[in-house]
């Protein structure tokens, strides 16, 4: 019997790896949730043989959460990530997890079927021994897969509050937001003059550019009719949420959001 533990925040999803679970005797679903915190609490309490881990989660992500189990725990499930996100850095810096498979969901072959069918190939061969990626060894990443990584998150929140995915001022704030996320909690560093001109400079715009694409995206959500929906996920705005905040106010806002959840 294969254990399977799903970590999907998308519930269509999950219904249908559930039912081809079902398909199967020789796998059992033992735990099912979205979020990085009760997954770790589930791995720590049972038995688990193979771990699908979704990247962008309902709180928390992907990329902590497998460097979470290889720290805390001693016998380690294989790991089959799915995520949206392809870029080479971003790809190379999850390659450094070690992890058994890597599956992109924008490719056109992807399905629950197909992962569980690699999991019946895959996972008798590590379920009974320790896997090369089991090592417990530290993951250093350069500081460009680092920033690439955070913005990768920080695109996720953004997404997750109703900022439009097609706006150049969302790639630009989930840049900024990625960059301070890279940066030692404490390190001075300057929005504009710091944040903007690195952000200015990845996407090859000026530094006025970037700070007035931010400000009207800014501006686009929190007119939304439904932005109780979007921003009442933020705690931070919960006392102020009729008032807009500044480019400055809201970056920091997001930063603290997602350093609370990673740590």
């Amino acid at each position: 019997m294969i254990r399977i533990m799903l970590v999907e925040s998308d519930k269509l999803l999950c219904k249908e790896y559930a039912l081809e679970i079902a398909r199967d005797e020789e796998f059992a679903l033992v735990a099912v949730t979205g979020r990085q915190s009760d997954a770790i609490n589930i791995l720590t309490e049972q038995e688990v043989d193979a771990v699908i881990v979704n990247l962008e989660l309902e709180e928390g992500d992907g990329i902590h959460l497998i460097i979470e189990m290889k720290r805390k725990l001693k016998k380690h499930p294989e790991i089959i990530v799915t995520t949206n996100y392809g870029s080479e850095h971003f790809l190379h810096s999850i390659n450094k997890l070690d992890i058994d498979l890597v599956y992109k969901k924008n490719n056109e072959l992807f399905s629950p079927k197909k992962i569980i069918e690699i999991i019946k190939l895959t996972a008798p061969t590590t379920a009974d021994g320790e896997s090369e990626y089991h090592n417990g060894r530290k993951v250093i990443y350069t500081e460009q897969e680092e920033t690439e990584i955070q913005y990768v998150l920080a695109w996720g929140e953004l997404i997750k509050s109703g900022f439009e995915p097609d706006r150049k001022g969302t790639k630009y704030l989930a840049r900024a937001i990625g960059i301070l996320l890279a940066v030692p909690n404490g390190t001075s560093i300057q929005i504009t003059n710091d944040v903007y001109l690195q952000v200015a400079q990845v996407y090859q715009t000026s530094v006025s550019g970037v700070e007035k694409s931010i400000r009207n995206v800014i501006e686009r959500v929190w007119s939304r009719p439904d932005k109780e929906i979007s921003y009442l996920k933020n705690p931070e705005w919960r006392g102020s949420i009729q008032n807009k905040p500044s480019n400055t106010e809201y970056i920091q806002c997001v930063v603290r959001r997602l350093r609370n959840v990673l740590h």
